[in-house]
């Protein structure tokens, strides 16, 4: 019984300990050094054990798992919490899953990828930051200087702690693109748990200031996160703290049931094509999703496109909108005010909208802007609420329609001093506090 089990899962042993490996399944034998650098990827599947992995916290497996990972695709991490330190993957592999907990003590996080990656899946472990330094590196860190990474798959992990004792933020999740062949393609984040994260809990961003790489094809869905609420450290006051964060994402982008809540940014995208953010729930500090412009240089700016907001959550902080064109909002929940500025084309159809600030819609520099069928209310207690403002103070917003939508609310409904030009209000209804 116990050899037909062994066959049937490809159990991996040991001959002589050290020099000789066994596939079971093929009755092959393997014999080579296993600190030799070169790829072998000789036998299915390797328990890092087998290849000296302790997994007691303290000594350091990133050597024992580099030597599985150089004679097998597969590789899986039993239960045990092993010390991982920028770890490369070969290009061999294509799986890393199991029990196990990976405690990462470098300020380049556990894995730090600079090969090519054409097919990988990471499933079903723990990663926890100790004593890390660096403000902007991943626990997985996926730097794609002149390589590329596609067809990934990271799904059912458990990522905790992403802060810095020595007083610096981090990031769980780092996707950066820079370079004529550097690229991020079909990338897939799903059914994580993101846990006490100071800087961001996904960061994918294309850095090549020229457009010679690209990002697009990501899916991020059904993923939870939890932001770190008891920061003590100098940087508190200037953190940039987001569970998402995309920049420069070229097109094809779906974020979709995610759970997201203690940031003080939810999802904020710059300069991103072709974007669905569908189903999330979003508690926040400051804003629930911000779209605006990112910079390439000083004469370059990328502007977000075609983005779609459908049946969202968005609770207490409300929206921002800057510098964008061809947004469409339908069937969210919005608590909190919706700010647009510098953008073009937006359409807000069939929204709950609820603030208790002064302002619930407000347009500021902002045409051809179509809000309809709204619910919007305005709780502020004061009779100074605006309800929809257009225009703020002196700018240009103009080529406005709202139709059919309903207010309820105090005060005046759309007065503010602005050049405002071509602005249609038909059918909307009035209901006062």
């Amino acid at each position: 019984m116990k050899l037909m089990f062994l066959l049937l899962f490809n159990i991996l042993l040991y001959a002589d300990g050290v020099n000789t490996i066994i596939d079971v399944a093929s009755k092959a034998v393997k014999t080579k050094p296993l600190d030799n650098m070169t790829v072998v990827s000789s036998i299915p599947i390797a328990n890092v054990v087998f290849f000296g992995a302790v997994g007691d916290g303290i000594t350091n497996d990133t050597s024992a798992i580099e030597n599985a990972m150089r004679n097998a695709s597969t590789i899986y991490i039993p239960k045990g919490v092993y010390v991982i330190n920028k770890m490369n993957i070969p290009s061999h592999v294509y799986k890393i899953y199991g029990e196990g907990t990976i405690l990462s003590t470098d300020k380049y996080g556990a894995i730090k990828q600079e090969d090519n990656i054409d097919k990988l899946e990471i499933s079903g472990l723990t990663w926890i930051f100790d004593k890390q330094e660096a403000s902007i590196h991943g626990m997985i860190n996926m730097d794609s200087l002149k390589s590329y990474k596609k067809n990934i798959v990271i799904t059912n992990n458990v990522f905790i702690g992403a802060y810095s004792v020595l007083s610096k933020p981090a990031n769980a999740l780092l996707f950066a693109a820079k370079g004529k062949n550097g690229y991020i393609e079909n990338l897939k984040i799903t059914n994580n748990k993101f846990i006490d994260i100071t800087r961001a809990g996904i960061e994918i961003v294309n850095m090549d200031k020229n457009l010679k790489s690209y990002v697009h094809a990501l899916l991020i869905k059904d993923n939870v996160f939890i932001g770190h609420k008891k920061i003590r450290a100098p940087w508190k006051k200037t953190i940039f703290q987001t569970a998402i964060s995309l920049a420069g994402v070229q097109t094809d982008c779906e974020i979709i049931g995610n759970y997201i809540k203690g940031f003080k940014w939810g999802i904020e995208i710059a300069g991103t094509a072709g974007t669905i953010i569908k189903n999330n729930i979003i508690y926040a500090e400051k804003k629930s999703i911000s779209i605006s412009e990112t910079y390439l240089n000083s004469k370059q700016i990328r502007i977000p496109v075609d983005t779609k907001l459908i049946d969202n959550l968005l609770d207490a902080s409300g929206l921002r909108i800057q510098n964008a064109q061809n947004i469409f909002l339908r069937h969210n929940r919005i608590k909190g005010t919706i700010y647009l500025r510098l953008s073009n084309g937006v359409v807000i159809t069939e929204n709950n909208i609820s603030s208790d600030n002064a302002e619930t819609v407000s347009l500021e520099n902002s045409s051809n802007t179509e809000i309809m069928k709204n619910d919007i209310y305005n709780t502020r207690k004061s009779y100074e609420a605006e309800g929809v403002v257009v225009g703020h103070k002196e700018s240009d917003s103009s080529n406005h329609v709202f139709d059919n939508n309903i207010y309820l609310k105090r005060g005046k409904i759309f007065e503010r001093n602005t050049k405002k030009t071509k602005i249609e209000f038909k059918n909307n209804k009035l209901f006062r506090l």
